[in-house]
């Protein structure tokens, strides 16, 4: 049975909800739901689509009201549904004489109710008597949350002003601690999987997952009392899962850090890429990895000018990786194992399978061919921060 206008009035959230004008359109029936943020957006509405509004829009555009509710109307649309007192205090006598006019009902949401509350509660009305399996009853909230946060994370021109208005329409208490993950699978087709066993398994914590072209991205909110372990806790048992279920799958997670201010997740979503690609350089799959645990890496990915970065390396391992390529020599590989060994000459050897003396050998051309001592432990530092700065910037993170 169609949903109309008059059904979704008889839900309690809606119960102080006033129908200002058009009331002869009540009958009017209702398949899906869209909000009208952006000035163009009137051009993508549908026919018996319900809008729902906080009037930013007519506030920021005065002309847009003289024929709004006459281009709803032509449109087909089933209704609109605004909010005031936020951005204007009442509607125009042209817009309440053209819906009376048109049949087409204007209600006046209730102020106290959130965006999410009304799209949960619509939603679970309109849909309940839809079979199709992509009706999901949360289809709606879904959209907005991939809409915002893949905006977010990837579109650097949208100002402050616009993504806070978005994001009063999600619902979420952003003073609350939040971190992005990101997943890496060595098949992209299992994403949809992956993604269920962590809905699943995030029920206790507010969780929102999504694919975004070759990411897996999902921001959650963290206990910050016991953040680490709890992480990595939920982390493992998603790996555990998804293993049990898909054994032919190699899963690995980056986690940036928590922040309480929705602009800084932007950097942890920054952060937990990093930490999955630098963390996949050292570590097998089905692993963990934590930009807080990345050490020196974290002072590092401050730098803004690559250049400098670049500068450091010239002179120590860019030089001894040139030479390698250009010798057929394997002296950077020697220096990483006398650095992981603490200048240890015996514990180098036995790592490269190598003599003794063939490793002291490679030290000493190593010395002539970076002009350096490589027995100063500050020395050896100054070349293990090269050496980090190179995985940087291969990754280009």
């Amino acid at each position: 049975m169609a949903c109309t206008v008059n059904d979704l009035l008889k839900l309690t959230v809606l119960s102080e909800a006033k129908v200002v004008a058009g009331a002869k359109g009540l009958s009017r029936v209702i398949k899906s739901i869209s909000f009208i943020e952006a000035p163009d957006s009137i051009n993508w509405v549908m026919p018996h689509d319900l809008l729902l509004t906080n009037a930013f829009l007519l506030n920021a555009n005065p002309d847009m009201k003289k024929d709004f509710i006459k281009n709803l109307s032509v449109k087909q649309v089933a209704a609109v549904g605004i909010k005031l007192d936020r951005y204007i205090k009442s509607l125009t006598e042209e817009m309440i004489t053209q819906a009376n006019e048109t049949s087409f009902p204007i209600i006046i949401l209730p102020y106290n109710v959130t965006p999410s509350q009304l799209i949960s509660a619509i939603s679970k009305v309109i849909y309940s008597n839809e079979t199709s399996p992509n009706k999901d009853i949360d289809n709606v909230q879904a959209k907005l949350m991939y809409n915002f946060f893949s905006e977010l994370f990837y579109d650097k021109n949208l100002s402050k002003t616009t993504l806070l208005r978005k994001a009063s329409s999600l619902g979420w208490d952003f003073t609350k601690s939040f971190c992005v993950m990101m997943f890496e699978v060595n098949k992209l087709t299992y994403a949809r999987k992956v993604i269920s066993i962590v809905n699943s398994t995030s029920c206790e914590k507010t969780c929102f997952i999504f694919q975004y072209r070759r990411e897996i991205i999902a921001i959650r909110e963290v206990d910050t009392c016991n953040e680490k372990k709890e992480l990595e806790k939920f982390c493992q048992k998603i790996i555990i899962k998804c293993m049990a279920e898909m054994p032919d799958l190699s899963i690995s997670i980056g986690i940036g850090r928590s922040y309480n201010n929705l602009f800084d997740l932007n950097k942890s979503h920054s952060e937990a890429r990093i930490a999955l690609r630098l963390g996949n350089l050292s570590f097998k799959n089905n692993s963990v990895h934590l930009f807080d645990d990345l050490g020196i890496y974290k002072v590092l990915c401050q730098v803004d000018r690559p250049e400098e970065l670049e500068d450091y390396t010239k002179e120590t391992v860019t030089k001894l990786q040139r030479y390698d390529q250009e010798n057929n020599t394997e002296y950077y590989k020697t220096m990483e194992a006398f650095i992981k060994y603490n200048g240890n000459v015996n514990e180098t050897a036995k790592h490269l399978c190598v003599h003794y003396n063939t490793v002291k050998y490679r030290l000493n051309t190593i010395k002539k061919i970076l002009g350096i001592n490589i027995e100063d432990p500050d020395k050896r530092l100054d070349f293990q921060i090269g050496m980090k700065i190179a995985n940087l910037l291969k990754l280009k993170v």
